[in-house]
Protein backbone atom coordinates (compact mmCIF):
# COMPACT_ATOMS: atom_id res chain seq x y z
CA UNK A 1 0.00 0.00 0.00
CA UNK A 2 1.30 3.88 -0.78
CA UNK A 3 1.80 5.22 2.75
CA UNK A 4 3.21 8.60 1.07
CA UNK A 5 1.64 10.41 -1.65
CA UNK A 6 4.14 12.68 -3.57
CA UNK A 7 2.53 15.33 -5.22
CA UNK A 8 4.78 18.70 -6.88
CA UNK A 9 4.54 21.24 -4.09
CA UNK A 10 2.84 19.10 -1.07
CA UNK A 11 5.26 16.82 0.24
CA UNK A 12 3.43 15.66 3.45
CA UNK A 13 0.53 13.83 2.57
CA UNK A 14 0.34 10.69 3.91
CA UNK A 15 -1.94 7.69 4.68
CA UNK A 16 -2.67 6.55 8.57
CA UNK A 17 -3.15 3.11 7.35
CA UNK A 18 -1.38 -0.22 8.13
CA UNK A 19 -0.14 0.46 11.95
CA UNK A 20 -0.89 -2.70 14.06
CA UNK A 21 -2.85 -3.16 16.77
CA UNK A 22 -2.63 -5.24 20.11
CA UNK A 23 -5.73 -7.22 18.74
CA UNK A 24 -4.17 -7.91 15.44
CA UNK A 25 -6.82 -5.98 13.57
CA UNK A 26 -4.66 -2.76 12.17
CA UNK A 27 -5.33 1.40 11.14
CA UNK A 28 -7.53 0.74 8.12
CA UNK A 29 -6.04 2.00 4.67
CA UNK A 30 -7.29 4.65 2.19
CA UNK A 31 -9.92 6.40 4.76
CA UNK A 32 -7.65 8.61 7.05
CA UNK A 33 -5.01 10.93 5.86
CA UNK A 34 -2.70 14.15 7.04
CA UNK A 35 -0.86 16.52 4.82
CA UNK A 36 0.71 19.52 4.91
CA UNK A 37 -0.35 22.97 2.81
CA UNK A 38 -3.18 21.54 0.08
CA UNK A 39 -3.77 25.00 -0.97
CA UNK A 40 -0.86 23.83 -3.15
CA UNK A 41 -2.15 21.13 -4.39
CA UNK A 42 -3.09 21.41 -8.78
CA UNK A 43 -5.17 21.16 -10.57
CA UNK A 44 -4.99 17.45 -11.58
CA UNK A 45 -3.75 16.45 -8.11
CA UNK A 46 -7.17 17.83 -6.82
CA UNK A 47 -8.79 15.69 -9.45
CA UNK A 48 -6.45 12.75 -8.61
CA UNK A 49 -7.63 12.86 -4.75
CA UNK A 50 -11.74 13.46 -6.04
CA UNK A 51 -11.06 10.26 -7.95
CA UNK A 52 -9.66 8.25 -5.04
CA UNK A 53 -12.77 8.79 -3.08
CA UNK A 54 -11.91 12.13 -0.51
CA UNK A 55 -15.01 12.85 0.59
CA UNK A 56 -13.87 15.26 4.36
CA UNK A 57 -11.24 17.75 4.20
CA UNK A 58 -10.47 19.72 7.81
CA UNK A 59 -8.36 22.72 7.46
CA UNK A 60 -6.31 23.42 10.63
CA UNK A 61 -5.20 26.94 9.53
CA UNK A 62 -5.85 30.47 10.47
CA UNK A 63 -7.88 32.73 8.59
CA UNK A 64 -4.28 34.63 8.22
CA UNK A 65 -2.84 31.66 6.14
CA UNK A 66 -6.20 30.86 4.41
CA UNK A 67 -5.98 34.03 2.41
CA UNK A 68 -2.37 33.58 1.23
CA UNK A 69 -2.89 29.73 0.44
CA UNK A 70 -6.09 29.17 -0.63
CA UNK A 71 -7.80 25.73 -0.29
CA UNK A 72 -9.19 24.36 -3.53
CA UNK A 73 -11.33 21.93 -1.71
CA UNK A 74 -12.96 24.98 0.16
CA UNK A 75 -15.41 25.57 -2.84
CA UNK A 76 -15.82 22.22 -3.82
CA UNK A 77 -19.54 20.71 -5.24
CA UNK A 78 -19.17 17.59 -3.52
CA UNK A 79 -16.65 16.95 -0.57
CA UNK A 80 -17.28 18.61 2.19
CA UNK A 81 -14.86 21.29 3.79
CA UNK A 82 -14.57 22.05 7.41
CA UNK A 83 -11.97 24.94 8.76
CA UNK A 84 -11.27 24.10 12.83
CA UNK A 85 -7.82 26.23 13.77
CA UNK A 86 -6.04 26.99 17.27
CA UNK A 87 -7.42 30.14 19.27
CA UNK A 88 -4.45 31.07 20.98
CA UNK A 89 -2.01 30.19 18.40
CA UNK A 90 1.14 32.20 17.57
CA UNK A 91 2.03 31.55 13.87
CA UNK A 92 5.12 33.55 14.50
CA UNK A 93 6.76 31.94 17.85
CA UNK A 94 9.70 32.95 19.40
CA UNK A 95 12.41 30.46 17.96
CA UNK A 96 13.48 29.37 21.51
CA UNK A 97 10.01 28.10 22.17
CA UNK A 98 9.99 24.55 22.85
CA UNK A 99 7.99 22.36 20.25
CA UNK A 100 6.75 20.65 23.04
CA UNK A 101 5.46 23.58 25.33
CA UNK A 102 2.95 24.40 22.04
CA UNK A 103 1.75 20.47 21.86
CA UNK A 104 0.43 21.03 25.36
CA UNK A 105 -0.70 24.79 24.55
CA UNK A 106 -2.93 22.86 21.97
CA UNK A 107 -4.16 19.87 23.96
CA UNK A 108 -5.63 22.21 26.34
CA UNK A 109 -7.50 24.12 23.80
CA UNK A 110 -10.46 22.00 24.28
CA UNK A 111 -13.30 23.78 21.65
CA UNK A 112 -10.87 22.53 18.80
CA UNK A 113 -9.80 19.40 19.93
CA UNK A 114 -13.78 18.59 19.93
CA UNK A 115 -14.69 20.41 16.55
CA UNK A 116 -11.96 18.42 15.10
CA UNK A 117 -12.83 14.86 16.13
CA UNK A 118 -16.90 15.68 15.84
CA UNK A 119 -16.23 15.95 12.30
CA UNK A 120 -14.39 13.23 11.80
CA UNK A 121 -16.51 11.23 13.99
CA UNK A 122 -18.97 12.69 11.78
CA UNK A 123 -17.51 12.65 8.50
CA UNK A 124 -18.72 10.23 5.51
CA UNK A 125 -15.84 8.37 3.59
CA UNK A 126 -12.04 9.33 3.30
CA UNK A 127 -10.85 11.92 5.80
CA UNK A 128 -7.73 14.00 5.55
CA UNK A 129 -6.66 16.79 7.94
CA UNK A 130 -3.40 19.31 7.67
CA UNK A 131 -1.84 22.56 8.22
CA UNK A 132 0.76 24.21 6.88
CA UNK A 133 3.59 21.85 7.19
CA UNK A 134 1.42 19.05 8.34
CA UNK A 135 3.79 18.68 11.39
CA UNK A 136 2.51 20.55 14.42
CA UNK A 137 -1.33 21.03 14.55
CA UNK A 138 -1.86 17.63 11.87
CA UNK A 139 0.91 16.02 14.46
CA UNK A 140 -1.26 16.56 17.43
CA UNK A 141 -4.22 15.34 15.74
CA UNK A 142 -2.58 12.57 14.09
CA UNK A 143 -1.36 11.45 17.20
CA UNK A 144 -4.44 11.18 19.02
CA UNK A 145 -6.37 9.54 16.65
CA UNK A 146 -3.77 7.16 16.45
CA UNK A 147 -3.72 6.76 20.31
CA UNK A 148 -7.49 6.21 20.52
CA UNK A 149 -6.87 3.60 17.96
CA UNK A 150 -4.51 1.59 20.13
CA UNK A 151 -1.48 1.97 17.91
CA UNK A 152 1.77 1.22 19.70
CA UNK A 153 3.87 5.32 21.37
CA UNK A 154 6.75 3.79 19.23
CA UNK A 155 4.42 3.92 16.06
CA UNK A 156 3.09 7.31 16.44
CA UNK A 157 6.39 8.94 17.28
CA UNK A 158 7.84 7.52 14.25
CA UNK A 159 4.87 8.73 12.22
CA UNK A 160 5.54 12.10 14.16
CA UNK A 161 9.06 12.18 13.01
CA UNK A 162 8.69 11.56 9.51
CA UNK A 163 7.07 15.00 8.51
CA UNK A 164 10.77 16.79 9.17
CA UNK A 165 11.65 13.96 6.83
CA UNK A 166 9.54 14.80 3.98
CA UNK A 167 9.11 18.40 4.46
CA UNK A 168 12.94 18.99 4.75
CA UNK A 169 13.88 20.58 1.42
CA UNK A 170 11.16 23.35 1.73
CA UNK A 171 13.02 24.69 4.52
CA UNK A 172 16.37 24.54 1.97
CA UNK A 173 14.69 27.75 0.11
CA UNK A 174 14.65 29.73 3.32
CA UNK A 175 17.83 32.26 4.48
CA UNK A 176 19.96 30.67 6.04
CA UNK A 177 20.23 32.86 8.87
CA UNK A 178 16.42 31.97 9.50
CA UNK A 179 16.67 28.72 8.91
CA UNK A 180 19.13 28.26 11.39
CA UNK A 181 17.18 30.76 13.86
CA UNK A 182 14.30 28.93 13.76
CA UNK A 183 15.69 24.92 13.22
CA UNK A 184 14.43 23.98 16.42
CA UNK A 185 10.76 24.58 15.42
CA UNK A 186 10.96 22.97 12.37
CA UNK A 187 12.05 19.58 12.85
CA UNK A 188 9.99 17.19 14.02
CA UNK A 189 11.97 15.42 17.43
CA UNK A 190 10.32 12.95 19.61
CA UNK A 191 10.85 14.39 22.33
CA UNK A 192 8.29 17.22 21.24
CA UNK A 193 5.67 14.59 20.86
CA UNK A 194 7.01 12.29 24.05
CA UNK A 195 6.29 15.64 25.82
CA UNK A 196 2.64 15.59 24.38
CA UNK A 197 1.82 12.02 24.95
CA UNK A 198 3.38 12.32 28.42
CA UNK A 199 0.83 15.36 29.02
CA UNK A 200 -1.98 13.33 28.43
CA UNK A 201 -1.08 10.31 30.40
CA UNK A 202 -0.78 12.42 33.36
CA UNK A 203 -3.13 14.36 33.25
CA UNK A 204 -5.80 12.29 32.11
CA UNK A 205 -4.64 8.50 31.88
CA UNK A 206 -5.95 7.79 28.28
CA UNK A 207 -6.95 9.19 25.11
CA UNK A 208 -10.05 7.90 26.00
CA UNK A 209 -10.65 9.76 29.00
CA UNK A 210 -9.16 12.84 27.53
CA UNK A 211 -11.32 13.23 24.61
CA UNK A 212 -14.17 12.46 27.01
CA UNK A 213 -12.82 15.57 29.26
CA UNK A 214 -12.83 17.51 26.18
CA UNK A 215 -16.16 16.77 24.98
CA UNK A 216 -15.77 13.69 22.23
CA UNK A 217 -18.31 11.10 23.86
CA UNK A 218 -17.51 7.44 24.11
CA UNK A 219 -19.99 6.58 21.39
CA UNK A 220 -18.20 9.50 19.13
CA UNK A 221 -14.69 7.78 20.00
CA UNK A 222 -15.80 4.40 19.12
CA UNK A 223 -17.04 5.65 15.64
CA UNK A 224 -14.31 6.70 14.99
CA UNK A 225 -11.93 3.98 16.08
CA UNK A 226 -15.00 1.58 14.42
CA UNK A 227 -14.40 3.60 10.62
CA UNK A 228 -10.75 3.66 11.08
CA UNK A 229 -9.74 0.21 12.29
CA UNK A 230 -9.81 -3.82 10.18
CA UNK A 231 -9.16 -7.11 11.18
Amino acid sequence: MQKRYRFKQVHNFRDLGGYPLADGSQTKWNTLFRSDDMGLLRPEEVMYLEKRGLQTVIDLRHQEELAQSPNPFAVHATIAYHNHSVSNLDLNPDPSYKLGDMYVMMMDDHAFVRSVFKTIAESDGPVVFHCSAGKDRTGIIAATLLGLMGVETRDIINDYQQSYINIRDRFQTMDPELNQRYMNLMKSEPEAIEQFLHAIHDRYGSFVSYLSTVGVDVREQNQIVKKFTSK
